[in-house]
């Protein structure tokens, strides 16, 4: 087996892990810390759906090659970005819900089918697959911590992307489409990691607040490993408002204006005016 093909599965194994840790920062900020776990599930479903398919359909003539699937995972981790950011999960939390589960599997399924293949192929060198496998996992999960301050999670999903572009040109070489996938999911991380709030907003789910909209002034954001930090400030309300009921009612002098500073959009701190 080529060297190539190692690369191949190292670099999808860590664009796997690294679509987790982003999944893991999203669902959190948008849903709830509680419901970051279905990310475990989502992947465990994922990885299970490649493994199946690369068993029934590995055998046929026409099977995808595996530049075509990695190609695949990623522009599936883009599209699912794109689509767990765009549908309202305080409207309609299980479809939100169901729909991120479905999204959030597929860079999975391709990314298992990859490796599974490689290994039916080549039982004999399962140890150094495996070994490329674990390494590129390892890789992906420390990239996603020491990115996330730099690259927003959006910027994340980008990256991701881009690993498993990488994958198909160091498997398939410099072709038209292996060229253009990179080139598309660098420019996808880039505007991502520049713009990501405007292409893929953050959803408020039940119990969050949400940091744009009518009379809300969005004055700063920063990820980091723990939490998505928002500073806002609501207009239109008379000076104080927001923590009239934290102060003694006899208090007659003045207040000083106050922003909230959010935590994955909730746990409220306000920040008063010095």
């Amino acid at each position: 087996m080529p060297r190539s093909r190692l690369a191949c599965i190292g670099l999808v194994s860590a664009a796997a892990l690294l679509f987790q840790v982003a999944q893991t920062r999203l669902f959190s900020a948008s849903y709830g810390y509680h419901l970051t776990y279905l990310v475990i599930s989502v992947s465990l479903l994922g990885v299970g759906s490649g493994a199946t398919l690369s068993g029934l359909l590995d055998r046929r003539s026409s099977r995808p090659s595996v530049a075509t699937l990695a190609l695949a995972a990623a522009a599936s981790a883009l599209a699912a970005l794109l689509v767990e950011t765009h549908i309202d999960p305080g409207a309609a939390l299980a479809a939100s819900i169901l729909v991120a589960y479905v999204a959030g599997a597929l860079p999975f399924v391709f990314a298992s089918w990859i490796v599974v293949r490689s290994l039916r192929e080549d039982p004999a060198l399962a140890g150094r697959l495996y070994s490329a496998d674990l390494a590129g996992a390892a890789a992906g999960s420390l990239l996603g911590f020491v990115g996330l301050p730099w690259l927003g999670a959006g910027g994340l999903y980008g990256l991701s992307a881009c690993l498993s572009a990488l994958a198909a040109l160091a498997v398939a070489g410099p072709r038209t489409r292996t060229v253009a996938g990179v080139a598309v999911a660098a420019a996808m991380t880039a505007a991502l990691t520049l713009a990501g709030d405007a292409i893929a907003p953050p959803q408020a789910g039940p119990a969050k607040r949400p940091v744009y909209g009518e009379n809300i002034a969005h004055l700063a954001t920063r990820w980091d490993p723990h939490a998505r930090v928002d500073v806002i400030h609501y207009d239109g309300l008379p000076t104080g408002e927001l923590y009239r009921n934290l102060i003694d009612p006899g208090y007659a002098a003045p207040r000083p204006d106050a922003h909230f500073m959010l935590l994955d959009q909730s746990a409220a701190t306000l920040i008063l005016d010095g």
